[in-house]
């Protein structure tokens, strides 16, 4: 078998199989080799294995390429956990630094979110209780109280924490309220194996109802924190932030126009309600009650001839002997109306807009008598908050 180049270098041509020969046989080689491998005769010697000497190089670059790949990774993680930056991601998503210092972190983050959720006592269980001025069991930690709190925190930005000592850490960033970013830094400490934050300082004012011989309740988001009966001021010491609708009594006999107080969670602004004066007044039901009590008193005071409580109309006396048998009959009721003072919603002043008549039956020396008067009625009254008309005086 003859073989014969190709002038143009054999690019894109195949070996044709010589003819009568299986696939299953080797090719003759057309360089001269036998089938067996062994070189032919005067083709120079053995040939170099190049083939295998590359393949065996090839491979010990990548064997050594993971190698080197596996100690960088090694590197890497050492490193990490080494560096004072180190970091994880949590459950949560957030990013929080390696050990007391993460945790610490997660804490301040966890408390705001109880805070946006309105879940007073999970707040409460990541606070410092023991800051001066802070008692949890206040009405307004309640959960129903601080769930009905508008613009509440939405969520924390931290933009840095800092070592103190093993157990305090101080965590800044930004908590968004109100649409307003508001800088704070806490103070985060371990006590008792756990970590807790010292909230920002902060109060909000009570104004006050200014109400005659009755306590009146001064209510926060509808729970009642104090009973109002005099000018001395009381406030929310440490509430957590958001706003507060502060009212009092909301009933038959009395509405009250609520204010709100903001109390801000960088607790850099006092919350104010802007007045130290509940506005409540009383309703028609009230004024009629009263007005139902004054004829009820007049009656009786008629029948008992009581001028002590309904004054001198319900009594006679004669200059000229003394009177007996006297009755004394109310022919005419007045018309009567109950006025709400402008200091003090539950303290009525009673007056007479149409007179009545007072008719009188009696004997003197003997002879009967009789006499008529118009019925003029005066006085004053007071209610308590559930309505209840007190301290009732006619003259």
């Amino acid at each position: 078998m003859s073989y014969q180049q190709n002038p143009q270098g054999m690019q894109g041509q195949g070996y044709s199989q010589p003819a009568g020969q299986g696939y299953n046989q080797p090719a003759s080689d057309p360089f001269g080799s036998h089938a067996g491998g062994s070189p032919a005769p005067g083709s120079g010697g053995p040939k170099k294995k190049t083939g295998l000497i590359v393949g065996l190089v090839l491979g010990g670059l990548v064997v050594l390429g993971l190698i080197i790949a596996l100690i960088a990774n090694l590197m890497n993680v050492v490193g990490k956990g080494s560096s004072k930056d180190a970091s994880s991601t949590s459950s949560d998503g957030q990013s929080y630094s390696k050990g007391d210092q993460g945790e610490a972190e997660k804490t301040v983050s966890t408390y705001v979110d109880a805070l946006r959720d309105g879940k007073a006592q999970d707040a409460l269980k990541k606070m410092d209780t023991d800051m001066v001025g802070l008692d949890p069991d206040q009405p307004y930690y309640k959960d129903e109280v601080y769930s009905k709190a508008k613009n509440r925190p939405e969520g924390f930005s931290r933009t840095d924490s800092k070592r103190v000592s093993d157990d305090w850490y101080k965590v800044s960033g930004t908590v968004k309220q109100k649409s307003r970013d508001l800088p704070v830094e806490y103070d985060v400490r371990r006590i008792g194996g756990e970590w807790k934050v010292a909230p920002r300082s902060s109060y909000v004012s009570l104004p006050h109802v200014y109400a005659s011989g009755a306590k009146f309740p001064v209510t926060v988001n509808g729970v009642s924190v104090s009973d109002s009966s005099s000018t001395s001021a009381t406030s929310m010491k440490n509430p957590l932030p958001g706003d507060y609708e502060i009212s009092s009594i909301n009933n038959t006999y009395f509405t009250t126009k609520p204010v709100t107080a903001t109390a801000w969670a960088d607790g850099s602004k006092e919350g104010s309600s802007g007045t130290s004066k509940l506005e409540v007044k009383p309703t028609a039901e009230a004024q009629k009650t009263v007005v139902t009590a004054v004829t009820e008193a007049m009656k009786t005071c008629a029948a008992k001839l009581d001028h002590k409580t309904c004054g001198r109309e319900f009594n006679a006396y004669s200059s000229q002997g003394k009177l007996e048998g006297l009755k004394v009959t109310i022919a005419k009721m007045p018309v009567i109306e109950a006025t709400a003072g402008s200091s003090s919603p539950n303290r009525f002043t009673i007056s007479t807009t149409t007179k009545g008549t007072m008719d009188y039956d009696a004997k003197l020396n003997g002879q009967p008598v009789q006499a008529s008067r118009d019925l003029d009625i005066s006085g004053s009254a007071t209610m308590s908050p559930e309505g209840k008309v007190q301290e009732l005086k006619l003259y």
